[in-house]
């Protein structure tokens, strides 16, 4: 049984949440386009398509449609909440839909989508703020690329436990991950659930 693992909304909507516990929630404070629990993703492009655009201090989305439509959008699987779901329902509350794309594929992964685009094999990608914070930091290939949109502030990624796990150890564990976050900074680096 799975005793700790973290894990995308998309997932836990599809129906793993059925089968696991919530631990702690990740607090996304340190990165542009997060707050405390919530985060967003970047939408980001080739370097010389487009405006940069800052992360919202609201946490509403912001979609430049005119820039999207038309292009070719990648993203990293189909039940991630960062890479797509999000970004689909933004389009949604704009009365639009990923049919404002003129082609969608999968790339496996966020870094694979920041490489395909700076590659010139995809236009736009739906990345979360901390993985386009860590691509920021080691993938060479983000320097080719650059945020034009955000989608709205939702649930990071939290931290679970199999649904078996007895109520002392996911205690034990909630303590674990407080003391660990504890000392690293001032702030908090998870939020409790529960």
């Amino acid at each position: 049984a799975l005793l700790f693992g973290q894990t995308c909304w998309g997932p836990m909507e599809l129906g793993l949440a059925r089968h696991v516990q919530l631990i702690a929630q990740p607090n996304y404070n340190a990165f542009k386009g997060g707050q405390g629990e919530l985060y967003s993703s970047a939408l980001v492009m080739a370097a010389d398509g487009g405006s940069s655009v800052a992360s919202p201090q609201d946490g509403k989305a912001v979609i430049p449609l005119d820039l999207l439509r038309g292009k070719r959008f990648i993203f990293n699987n189909p039940d991630s909440m960062s890479g797509l779901i999000a970004l689909t329902r933004d389009l949604e509350a704009m009365g639009e839909s990923l049919d404002i794309f003129a082609s969608r594929g999968e790339s496996g992964g966020h870094r694979s989508s920041i490489v395909a685009i700076a590659e010139g094999r995809a236009d736009i990608a739906a990345i979360d703020c901390e993985s386009w914070a860590l691509a920021q930091r080691f993938e060479p290939s983000a320097r080719d690329v650059k945020v034009v949109g955000w989608t709205a502030r939702r649930k990071g990624l939290p931290y679970i436990t199999a649904r078996t796990t007895p109520a002392p150890i996911i205690a034990a564990m909630r303590e674990a991950v407080a003391a660990v976050e504890g000392g690293a900074s001032e702030q908090p680096f998870v939020q409790r659930v529960g």
